[in-house]
């Protein structure tokens, strides 16, 4: 079963990331812990968090009632009041892994979430990568201008 990390990089405050869960009706959504890794510590930690993270992804969690609070303590772990604020400063990024392979997939803001368009560039790299070829891939990623 293919496992994912939603992962947030919000350049001032860090990266922060939470593992996938699906509800009982088969929604997939982010799901809690979050993690927050900082900007200066993501050399050493971001790989082995991101690995932490996706062993715990692929919940089935409860199918909410109100979306209105899903995701509030990813975005109140980054200070912010809502979900909006959190993530129109922030670039984002799908990480799915399977037996062998990470692949990272950027996800574009559109004002109300993100989203993958058709013809997205997705870099797979092995999951026993060295943590600077997995920084390099996210870094594409991450900068990778949407397709047109």
């Amino acid at each position: 079963m293919k496992k994912s990390v939603a992962l947030y990089d919000r350049a001032e405050s860090g990266i922060f990331l939470a593992p996938d869960a699906v509800t009982t009706s088969g929604v997939l959504l982010s799901w809690d812990p979050p993690v927050r890794v900082a900007q200066e510590e993501k050399n050493e930690k971001l790989l082995p968090t991101v690995l932490e993270l996706l062993d715990v992804a692929g919940q089935v969690v409860p199918h909410p009632t109100d979306f209105s609070n899903i995701g509030s303590s990813l975005y109140r772990l980054a200070g912010c009041k809502d979900w909006r604020s959190f993530a129109k400063k922030a670039k984002y990024c799908a990480i799915r892994s399977d037996e062998s392979e990470l692949t990272l997939t950027p996800g574009y803001w559109d004002g109300r979430g993100f989203n993958t368009p058709k013809g997205v560039q997705r870099i797979g790299i092995p999951i026993s990568c060295p943590p600077q070829q997995f920084l390099r891939a996210l870094d594409e990623v991450l900068n990778a201008e949407p397709p047109t």
